[in-house]
């Protein structure tokens, strides 16, 4: 694998191909890169990001400060979890938007 880049940052890894539409929150990589979680409790933090594998078509680093403005507190399961909402202001903080395909970026086109 190849080295992390950004590594005086922390991150979030979002999966949006493990996110569905139906899903009430975000799905969110695990610790090690193990697993998918929808809590800030149980998914990892990063310091940096590999471009290719973190950040690829399915999958998208989001700084730990931009997580943190987007978690949300809910009773999830009995207990007080911070999970980031599925909804459509998420995914416009996010630069994200709904295809046939699932949640990918919302590319802007450069004018030319």
């Amino acid at each position: 694998m190849r080295d992390a880049i950004n590594i005086d940052q922390v991150y979030r890894i979002v999966s949006m191909k493990h996110t569905s539409r139906r899903d009430t929150y975000i799905t969110l990589w695990g610790p090690n890169d193990a697993g998918y979680h929808f809590s800030s409790e149980m998914s990892g933090t990063y310091n940096g990001y590999v471009p290719g594998y973190h950040d690829s078509e399915g999958n998208m680093p989001i700084t730990e400060e931009k997580a943190q403005s987007l978690f949300i507190k809910v009773d999830y399961e009995g207990k007080e979890k911070h999970m980031i909402p599925n909804c459509k202001a998420v995914w416009e903080a996010l630069g994200l938007k709904w295809t046939k395909q699932g949640l990918r970026r919302n590319i802007i086109p450069v004018p030319a």
